[in-house]
């Protein structure tokens, strides 16, 4: 049989519907850093960051073009949430700084502030854009040698666990900057502190469960009253409306034999007894025969053992029959449904109980799990089940706020400080905050200038010495810049003793933060400034 010839192919298969479009070339933009549309936009960017750096930083209102939903911010994971990076460079930019505040919570503004700060001034040196991502390279390394040295470094300190007020420094260095986007007085950061701390420490291993690392402090979030009403209470928080909002219900679960806990069963399968429910489940039956209601036997089946077990409490993440609940009700059992899936998970931990699969399969005593104390609480006019677990205990902060974008911004920085107080406890070292460890950082840099610059640059780069000094320079100078702006005034500091005591409120910044940022920023410079052309697939 003769081989078809590649055009009859094409003609044979656009016959039977198969459609051939041609390949574009992919389009390529050389020296896109000339480009002024991109330079504008990474000037704007450093605009938008750093004009959120420290307790003078102010609020930013984004919404897109056609109107929408105004957000209200400071913080440096709202803002890229809210806005749409157009250009490459740009959008490397934004990315290392939400893979940064993945990771750590907190630095975000100072991380893009550097980034774009340090692009923005390598443009306009009269120098090889390939020299200066060299010399930022090495730079970088320099830094991060330099704050890991105890011995080198006056804005590094060791924290002191037995200390609420070093406790309450590193919380400060998070909160403080975005008090005006959480619509928050001095009172009312120091109140909110507390609240962090408080709940860290509640959440932090103790003698019950040595190994609960991982737990977080969980969230209610209400406005219409000051962030100084907000409280940490323990036991998680179950939304439950059947219960009236005006006036508090004294509940009276079914107890165990011995009278001191709530059995507790949670299914993670749905209990409405429909058809879809059930996937990967064949059933033969006749046309006289209604397929639903022989699923809800098979779950009154089930649900009757769990009446046998003394079981107090029945949780669904789904959905339970109107006419289960009804016989569960009866029977003096509370129903639970439509929990979702982080709440499920949530009392599944709190309560030691293993997710039920299924209703096809009988609960045995290990999946049933215990609580110890359950009350009806009536907050911001909405009815929630406390609920206090045996097998671990996980607090929750209450909080308030004046209007709901405030709110949502106090929710996000309060997350924030949670886990830069877990970086800290884990590192047990700080950093100086309030720009003092960045001045420190310029300080040593223009040290190294007037004496052995060698020991940065290298001989590879000394062939270029004097490009090169300008070049470390500026980066110090950048340093420079994000201390005046956190301070809002430029302040000469000729000696460390100067730089370290420079604070009437102590603030202190994570470490790690501090470092991942810095690595962040100048890094992902280096890989600007050495970019020459575009390839777009256009395909």
């Amino acid at each position: 049989m003769a081989t078809e010839t590649r055009a009859a192919l094409k003609t044979k298969m656009a016959s039977r519907g198969f459609c051939f479009s041609a390949k574009e070339q992919a389009t390529v933009s050389p020296e896109i850093l000339k480009d002024e549309a991109t330079v504008a936009s990474i000037s704007t960017l450093r605009r938008l960051f750093q004009s959120c750096l420290g307790p003078r930083g102010r609020c930013k209102l984004l919404h897109n073009g056609q109107g929408g939903h105004v957000t209200v911010t400071a913080t440096a994971g709202r803002l890229l949430s809210a806005i749409e990076a157009k250009y490459p460079a740009v959008r490397l930019v934004t990315g290392a700084v939400a893979h940064h505040l993945d990771a750590y919570g907190d630095g975000g503004c100072f991380a893009g502030t550097l980034a774009a700060l340090l692009v923005e001034t390598g443009l306009r040196l009269p120098i090889n854009r390939r020299l200066v991502a060299d010399v930022l390279d090495l730079v970088a390394g320099e830094s991060i040698r330099y704050l890991n040295s105890d011995a080198e470094c006056p804005a590094r300190l060791t924290v002191d666990l037995d200390s609420l007020r070093d406790l309450f420094a590193v919380v400060n260095g998070v909160t403080s900057p975005k008090s005006s986007s959480c619509g928050m007085t001095d009172a009312d950061v120091g109140h909110v502190n507390r609240c962090i701390v408080e709940g860290f420490l509640k959440t932090a291993p103790g003698s019950r469960d040595t190994g609960s690392v991982n737990r977080r402090l969980q969230y209610i979030c209400c406005y219409g009253k000051r962030s100084s009403s907000s409280y940490v209470v323990e036991g998680i928080f179950l939304e439950y409306p059947q219960l009236s909002t005006f006036q508090v219900t004294s509940l009276k679960p079914k107890l165990t034999a011995d009278g001191t806990r709530v059995a507790t069963v949670v299914y993670g399968a749905s209990l409405s007894g429909d058809a879809e429910n059930q996937p990967g489940v064949n059933y033969e039956i006749t046309p006289d025969v209604d397929f639903n209601a022989v699923v809800l036997q098979e779950i009154f089946g089930s649900v009757r053992n769990l009446v046998k077990l003394g079981v107090g409490i029945v949780a669904c993440q789904k959905v339970i029959h109107p006419q289960v609940k009804h016989y569960l009700i009866n029977d003096g059992i509370m129903v639970l449904d439509r929990l979702g899936l982080t709440k499920t998970e949530l009392l599944c931990t709190v309560t030691g109980c293993q997710a039920v699969g299924s209703f096809h399969t009988a609960v045995t005593q290990s999946q049933i799990g215990y609580i110890e104390n359950i009350v009806h609480e009536i907050i911001n006019e909405r009815s929630y089940l406390q609920i206090e677990g045996a097998k671990e205990r996980i607090p929750t902060l209450i909080l308030f706020g004046i209007t709901e974008e405030s709110l949502n911004e106090l929710k996000h920085v309060c997350e924030a400080a949670s886990l830069v107080l877990r970086q800290t406890i884990e590192s047990q070292r700080v950093l100086r905050g309030g720009g003092v460890w960045q001045k420190q950082l310029a300080l040593h840099l223009f040290r190294i200038l007037k004496g052995n610059v060698e020991k940065i640059l290298g001989e590879e780069i000394m062939h270029s010495k004097r490009e090169a000094i300008t070049v470390v320079e500026t980066i110090a100078n950048c340093f420079n810049m994000i201390y005046d702006t956190v301070n809002g005034s430029i302040t000469e500091l000729t000696d460390d003793e100067a730089a370290v005591s420079n604070s009437s409120t102590l603030i202190l910044d994570s470490l790690q933060s501090a470092i991942n940022g810095l690595k962040c920023a100048m890094f992902t410079a280096h890989l600007i400034l050495g970019v020459k052309n575009l390839i777009v697939d256009v395909n």
